[in-house]
């Protein structure tokens, strides 16, 4: 390169360089001397345009590097004039002249003769201070979150748009024992919390689907069963936010204790249904042999009496007579009551009879409600527990809508669909309102979705004010869960 073109600043690149924000010059080794600096590096410190070109020297511009930062500005200038040495970059502080400290980033390169000698140095300084400021305060805001996120008691991790694991709070790594070594991706982390292979599709596919659905937002909470590092599973409700870069904020709740509290109040619950079961059928059975039995010799005695007794005695008689009357009805009263404990016929018959059975009556007690009863897809019998459950739910759906539903008509549907039985009781009463209420959770309402939950299926009801209530209750055909006892044998 000719030396001239080393110290010679063109007039078009100083109109170019003066309508740049960025301070740029051209500093002439061999005369120490900046042979051009541009109108910001001028408002940098402080000059005029007819000023700073002359007096501005190397020594002035140390003078207003921050004294922290001199000794790296002056060794970086020094090893920019060693052989070798092309270009280089240095942040530091300057002290400008109304007081302020700004941070700059100083870019040059060194313009070399064809011996190899420095002969210029032309750089660019760009004022900072605002992306130090903010790159300040996402320090501060990081070290704010992992201090709230080592505090959180839920698991936390955050994931970039890669699927690379960035973070993982102290809660994580004690509840699940995985540190971001073992689990460096989410493909890892699948691999490793959900060893099943067939598992680990369906919850990849769930979570991949969760993912599109919620995009830039809150995704809906999803339970999983996870597998930690020792081994041990825990079930897991997923909270994940997707925020704006992408990035994939998780909390994690571990449902572990309440699902094996529940699952304890579930058995509890099993048992307590199972027992009061046997005793229902017990005490039928006591009622109609031992009250039955009581009533039928009393009957039979009070006839015996009455035939007995001389012509004159028409005033005893008649009494006898209407005490038999009493004894009679008093019958009707313990074998109704004895059916509604544990009908005969359900045993004997089967569901479907015994529904039809208690219907029939039930109108009969309740005679400004007409039922309709339809069974579909029947032809053998059920599981003793399903058909106890089927049958109860209709006693208190039925009673349920004689009391409070102020209906007309009822349906009762009960469908056999492999491999599960549906019921559907629905009415055209005034409705429940808000099923989900406090105080739409009655005993009746809980003793009909504990008996579904024992069983493992499920049960829905829909209702609204003037618009009647339907239940519907869905029971696998091979149910599970079902205690021996829960039969009553």
């Amino acid at each position: 390169m000719p030396e001239e073109l080393d110290i010679r600043v063109s007039e078009d690149f100083k109109r170019l360089a003066d309508q740049l924000q960025d301070a740029i010059y051209h500093y002439d080794v061999a005369s120490r001397t900046f042979i051009f600096m541009n109108k910001s590096s001028g408002r940098l410190l402080d000059y005029d345009d007819s000023e700073f070109a002359r007096v501005v020297t190397p020594k002035t511009i140390l003078l207003h590097i921050h004294p922290e930062d001199r000794e790296a500005v002056r060794k970086a200038s020094a090893d920019s004039l060693k052989p070798g040495f092309e270009r280089g970059e240095i942040e530091y502080r300057f002290l400008h002249p109304d007081g302020s400290v700004r941070w700059m980033h100083d870019r040059w390169v060194v313009l070399r003769d064809a011996s190899g000698a420095a002969k210029a140095i032309e750089g660019i300084v760009r004022d900072i201070t605002r992306l130090k400021e903010t790159e300040k305060a996402l320090l501060e805001y990081e070290r704010r979150f992992r201090r709230i996120a080592e505090m959180s008691p839920f698991p936390i991790s955050v994931i970039d748009d890669q699927g690379r694991y960035l973070y993982v709070n102290r809660k994580f790594i004690e509840i699940f024992g995985y540190t971001l070594e073992d689990i460096p991706t989410g493909g890892e982390w699948f691999r490793r919390a959900f060893p099943d292979a067939e598992y680990r599709r369906q919850a990849r596919a769930a979570w991949i689907s969760d993912m599109k659905a919620g995009a830039q937002c809150e995704v809906d909470p999803r339970e999983f069963r996870v597998t930690c590092k020792d081994g041990t599973v825990r079930y897991v409700r997923f909270r994940p936010v997707v925020i704006e870069d992408d990035t994939l904020f998780i909390m994690y709740e571990d449902l572990t204790e309440r699902k094996q509290a529940e699952k304890e109040i579930r058995r509890l619950s099993r048992e307590l249904i199972s027992t009061q079961e046997v005793a229902c059928k017990r005490l039928a059975q006591d009622l109609h042999d031992e009250c039955g039995q009581a009533l039928t010799a009393l009957h039979l005695g009070m006839e015996a009496l009455r035939g007995s007794l001389p012509r004159e005695f028409e005033k005893q008689k008649k009494r006898i007579q209407e005490l038999t009357g009493i004894v009679e009805r008093l019958g009707d009263t313990i074998r109704n009551i004895s059916h509604e404990l544990r009908p005969e016929m359900l045993d004997d018959l089967g569901l479907v009879p015994a529904l039809a059975w208690y219907i029939k009556e039930f109108m009969r007690r309740a005679p400004g409600l007409d039922v309709d009863f339809k069974a579909l897809g029947f032809k053998k019998r059920l599981d003793p527990a399903l058909e106890i459950a089927l049958y109860r739910m209709v006693q208190e759906g039925l009673t349920n809508i004689a009391r409070h539903a102020g209906a007309r008509h009822a349906e009762v549907i009960l469908t056999l669909s492999h491999p599960n039985v549906i019921l559907t009781v629905k009415d055209d009463g005034v409705g429940l309102g808000d099923v989900s209420s406090a105080s739409h959770r009655g005993i009746g309402l809980l003793g009909m979705r504990e008996r579904v939950a024992s069983l493992g299926g499920s049960i829905e009801i829909r209702s609204g004010r003037g618009k009647g209530t339907v239940l519907r209750a869905e029971l696998p055909l091979e149910a599970r869960h079902i205690c021996a006892r829960y039969a009553c044998s």
